[in-house]
Order: C-alpha cells, then sequence, then structure tokens
C-alpha cells in the first residue's frame, strides 16, 4: 500500500505537471483549444464548454478530485479537432509543438 500510495502520488504530481505545461503553451484565439484540454483517469470525467474571441475561456484547471482517486494511470488530451494540426503545424501556419516543448522541459 505504501509503494502504492508512492506510485500514485509521483503520477499525479507529475500529470499535473504536463498539464499545466500545455494549457499555458497553447495559443489562444477564443480560448476553445486552451480549454479543452482534459485529465482523466478511469474512474473520473470532464466536460468542455465553448468561448468566442470576443470572450475567450479561461484557462482550465487540473481536477483537484484525480488525487484523492489515487491513480496509476492519468490521461491528458484534447479532442479539438484541430489541437493536432497546431501542434504539428500544417500548410499554412507553423508547429505551436505544446506538448513536444512541455515534455522536454521535464
Amino acid at each position: 500500500p505504501v509503494v502504492q500510495d508512492d506510485i500514485s502520488k509521483i503520477t499525479v504530481d507529475l500529470a499535473e505537471k504536463i498539464f499545466y505545461g500545455v494549457v499555458s503553451r497553447t495559443p489562444v484565439y477564443t480560448g476553445d483549444l486552451r480549454a479543452s484540454w482534459i485529465a482523466e483517469t478511469y474512474e473520473s470525467t470532464s466536460v468542455n464548454v465553448g468561448g468566442s474571441k470576443d470572450s475567450p475561456l479561461p484557462p482550465p484547471t487540473f481536477p483537484a478530485h484525480i488525487r484523492g482517486l489515487k491513480p496509476t494511470m492519468v490521461y491528458i488530451m484534447n479532442s479539438t479537432p484541430y489541437a493536432g494540426l497546431v501542434e504539428f503545424g500544417g500548410p499554412t501556419n507553423i508547429p505551436r509543438a505544446m506538448v513536444q516543448l512541455t515534455l522536454n522541459s521535464l
């Protein structure tokens, strides 16, 4: 149990660092892309909402309840259809590499 608790704490601490790293590196126009970052475990769920360029959404926060679940795995994802295009770039835009830069900084 002690080792399991230690693994869970390290997992959640690292997931929280990654979560806030990608959120802080995500460019903001309407705020949808940044607000769509979620952290989940098998035991939790998150909901995303939309914004506009006149009223951008605030950045999301890491779900505090995840720590209480004592997970060994946390998923950090963004379901916005254009998240990959922003991360990796495309024909008319440069890559922003939010995930890559975050992981490189650890």
